[in-house]
């Protein structure tokens, strides 16, 4: 059975949670070009090290400074800062491939790395806690609670019960799917004993039935992706989608170069690689 990305077939692409995906990202990065890596952790982290060490005693009596003036005049006060020494730094790293996604995972990994310099050597990284589709699994319980917790971008949680319904303060909209739509049934005029062989007859109901299910597969699928759902990559694919992601955004190989050494037609690596553009919000040329 294929190992899906997501908890589901399906998923929605306006709240899917991109951080498995960057997680695998990232790893593909420290296998197919660590050097990228090792330019984070000795450009880019000794400038977030300096920063946060001098950061509260920079920040600190400008606050109080703000916080003194009367209100009149602090109408013109300003605490935002140009673009510090170490954002400079990461955006430099990045500017290959500027994504604001990516430049999250980055700072995560700086942090981590800054609390655990025994994981820089070997550019461990810390993979964030897994959420899917904006979504964390809740352990079943005996009284038949949640399957789901769904938490949202703005904060809001809600549940998803085990036939899909959502609720809970959070809940802002109807289940994608209704009940009755979902319902599968089949029937069948059954066995005369009187008039065909047993044997004949079950071979017929198990092609009526493969039949049926066919035919209910084909329904679903087409419902889901007519209300803007997406079919999940499996865990293998994009494994390599982010692999070829790399060789193209990071170390420039043509998508040509990659399909031959892949042995794929170039077609299915521009979709990868498009497909990750758009995930990440990469501003590729």
């Amino acid at each position: 059975m294929a190992s899906y990305l997501f908890p589901a077939e399906y998923y929605d692409p306006a709240t899917a949670d991109r951080t498995i995906i960057l997680n695998c990202l990232f790893q593909a990065i420290r296998q197919k070009a660590p050097d990228v890596l090792k330019k984070l952790r000795d450009d880019v982290l000794p400038a977030f090290v300096r920063e946060q060490a001098a950061g509260l005693s920079a920040a600190l009596p400008k606050l109080v400074a703000a916080l003194s003036l009367q209100p009149q005049e602090n109408r013109g006060l300003s605490l935002v800062e140009p673009p510090s020494e170490a954002e400079k730094a990461l955006n430099e790293w990045m500017k290959r491939f500027p994504s604001p996604h990516i430049a999250r995972r980055a700072r995560e990994i700086l942090d981590f790395w800054m609390h655990n310099p025994g994981a820089m050597a070997d550019l461990e990284m810390l993979d964030c806690e897994l959420t899917t589709n904006g979504a964390s699994l809740a352990a079943p319980d005996d009284e038949g609670g949640p399957a789901m917790i769904v938490r949202r971008a703005d904060g809001r949680e809600t549940y998803l019960s085990r036939d899909g319904v959502e609720y809970g303060p959070g809940a802002v909209s109807a289940p994608r799917f209704q009940a009755h739509e979902m319902r599968f049934a089949f029937e069948d005029a059954g066995w005369n004993p009187e008039a065909s062989v047993w044997a004949t007859e079950k071979r017929r109901m198990e092609l009526e039935f493969a039949r049926a299910l066919a035919e209910y597969d084909a329904r679903m699928r087409r419902m889901a992706e007519d209300r803007g759902l997406k079919r999940s990559p499996t865990k293998r694919e994009m494994e390599t989608h982010c692999a070829w992601w790399v060789q193209s955004r990071i170390l420039g190989e043509s998508q040509e170069k990659i399909a031959r050494k892949a042995e794929k037609d170039r077609t299915a690596i521009r979709a990868a690689i498009h497909f990750l553009d758009g995930i990440l919000e990469v501003q590729a040329d």
